[in-house]
């Protein structure tokens, strides 16, 4: 109870004389007041700054953080007595650091005098600080942000668990480990080889390319008398136009007759056949 009355006068007495300083400053609104407006405006807009300041700024030192962190708040704080204390740049400068300096020995003062450690009041101000950050942080990223006790029944557990980890025998354990480095070894050292490995490179892409070949059973194609000549040595069939067919190799094409060869009973015959005759040509392929 003493303890907060003893915070409570410290306050008064930093708010008064740093009220005093404004006036000599010539601020347009001076006196305990304003100043204490601007503390609560400039401390409230310091404490929402960090949010993003946690969230985008990454990979930087605790002690270059610690600066960054100083330097704004500073810069906040004096933004916040310039415009709501109405004065210029170098007087809300030097009302801030009036404030910080009248404020901290204000402050030591009523912790010695009610016999409180220093050291532990500032980290329990720290630690406090840091709880609120994180909560509007989190309350910002959305990303949950576990308090202490939660943090420990984690930690209890992953005791727990490493605990039972411990308690099984080290020998079983390294048998385990033994056994399965040795069936991965094995496993590693036997080849694994197939008929296609054994044999040369163009064999094997000449296997490829069998399989991948589709079969198509041979049979009379319908061909045009432009493609005739693609046709030389193979079989056609020739469709006169009396209806009736003649079936032989192609031997040349003129450009009146096509030239066949047919298979007779003595031998085999050279045929002509006109070409203004032909209906219709066939291939056999």
């Amino acid at each position: 109870m003493y303890f907060a009355l003893s915070l409570a006068a410290a306050a008064v007495i930093t708010f008064y004389l740093v009220g005093r300083i404004t006036k000599m400053l010539h601020a347009k609104r001076h006196g305990p007041v304003w100043v204490f407006v601007a503390s609560l405006v400039g401390l409230g807009l310091s404490s929402l700054s960090l949010v993003p300041l946690g969230i985008y700024i990454k990979g930087l030192e605790p002690m270059e953080m610690f600066i960054v962190t100083l330097a704004l708040v500073f810069v906040i704080m004096s933004l916040a007595f310039k415009y709501i204390n109405q004065m210029n740049w170098s007087a809300a400068i030097t009302t801030n650091v009036a404030n910080i300096v009248i404020g901290l020995i204000t402050v030591v003062t009523a912790i010695v005098v009610n016999g409180e450690s220093l050291e532990d009041s500032f980290r329990t101000v720290a630690h406090m600080t840091k709880e609120k950050a994180s909560l509007v942080q989190s309350v910002v990223s959305g990303e949950e942000v576990l308090n202490e006790s939660e943090q420990e029944v984690i930690a209890d557990d992953l005791d727990a668990n490493n605990s039972d980890v411990a308690d099984e025998p080290p020998e079983a354990t390294m048998a385990d480990d033994l056994a399965a480095t040795e069936g991965e070894s094995e496993d590693a050292l036997e080849p694994s080889l197939s008929e296609l490995d054994l044999l040369p490179p163009a064999a094997v892409a000449e296997i490829k390319k069998k399989k991948q070949h589709v079969y198509v059973e041979p049979k009379f194609r319908v061909i045009s008398l432009g493609a005739l000549n693609s046709a030389v040595g193979k079989t056609i069939r020739i469709h006169r136009k009396n209806a009736d067919s003649v079936t032989g190799v192609l031997v040349k094409r003129s450009a009146r007759d096509v030239v066949i060869k047919q298979r007779m009973k003595g031998g085999s015959a050279i045929t002509p056949i006109a070409v203004s005759r032909i209906s219709k040509l066939e291939v056999y392929r």
